[in-house]
């Protein structure tokens, strides 16, 4: 059922969107509170990850440091 949701979140991750940002971005989802909590940690998890990290600064995107 959040395969659409979850493409979006992935896609704002890949497009090194602030973390902030995504969250926001979840909120406004029409899905319930535990379906936003999924995405909300998908997008912690993948935009915290130590390489995607290194990635995004790489990038010239230094929100995470």
């Amino acid at each position: 059922m959040l395969s659409y949701p979850q493409d979006a979140v992935e896609a704002l991750i890949a497009e090194g969107t602030p973390l902030d940002e995504i969250e926001e971005r979840i909120d406004e989802l029409p899905l319930d509170a535990e379906q936003r909590s999924a995405l909300w940690l998908l997008a912690w998890v993948k935009v915290t990850n130590p390489a995607t990290r290194t990635r995004i600064t790489a990038d010239g995107r230094p929100w995470l440091e």
